[in-house]
């Protein structure tokens, strides 16, 4: 698998498996609104490009996609050094059989859970401004409620995504910090919305 040449590590099969999972639900989708569509080929072709990646209402993918992938790599490390020290102090003192293969095993396990956590906290926050519970201005700025497969999948996933390079090349997660606040001042203070750099560079998407 390609993953594993990139991600010398186990955490490529904790990923795997997490993607796995949603694989029937991305195939129901593409089915549901495409295959049962009476179209012809060309056009439904153009069609999955168009649920695969444009705006955030709906397609999988957009350009706040990048984003997910460099604020994993934020909470991805914060997690992972947090998750690292308490196993420490859990295992310091204690005389366990538990190998540390085994170990690191745990800790990734945990590592997922606790990102996803993060992950899911920020959606459901994200949700609401975008019904406008912080007034119309914040509620113009996010454009509209975000498909339920990228919200639900394909955000967390990239967090994951982010975690995993941050694991494998520990000295890219400053630069990734780095460029995650510059992408965060310029959409919220420079562009007028969030989908703004969206619909410059892709504006039939």
């Amino acid at each position: 698998m390609w993953l594993s040449s990139l991600f010398p590590l186990r955490t490529t099969e904790s990923f795997s498996t997490f993607f796995n999972l949603f694989q029937p639900i991305i195939k129901l989708i593409l089915y549901n609104r495409i295959v049962a569509m009476q179209i012809r080929p060309n056009a439904r072709r153009m069609r999955v490009l168009e649920i695969i990646w444009g705006l955030k209402t709906h397609a999988l993918f957009d350009i706040w996609s990048i984003e997910h992938i460099l604020s994993g790599f934020s909470v991805g490390w914060f997690v992972y050094e947090y998750n690292r020290k308490k196993a420490k102090e859990l295992l310091g003192g204690i005389n366990t059989e538990i190998s540390p293969e085994r170990i690191k095993k745990l800790r990734i396990k945990y590592d997922l859970f606790l990102i996803l956590f993060f992950a899911y906290i920020w959606e459901t926050l994200e949700h609401y401004l975008e019904e406008g519970l912080a007034g119309t201005t914040v509620q113009y700025w996010f454009q509209g409620v975000e498909f339920w497969g990228n919200r639900l999948i394909t955000d967390p996933l990239m967090m994951i995504l982010g975690y995993m390079i941050a694991r494998s090349f520990p000295k890219t997660v400053w630069p990734a910090r780095c460029l995650s606040l510059l992408w965060l001042v310029v959409h919220i203070f420079i562009f007028p919305h969030s989908m703004y750099l969206q619909t410059l560079l892709w504006p039939n998407s």
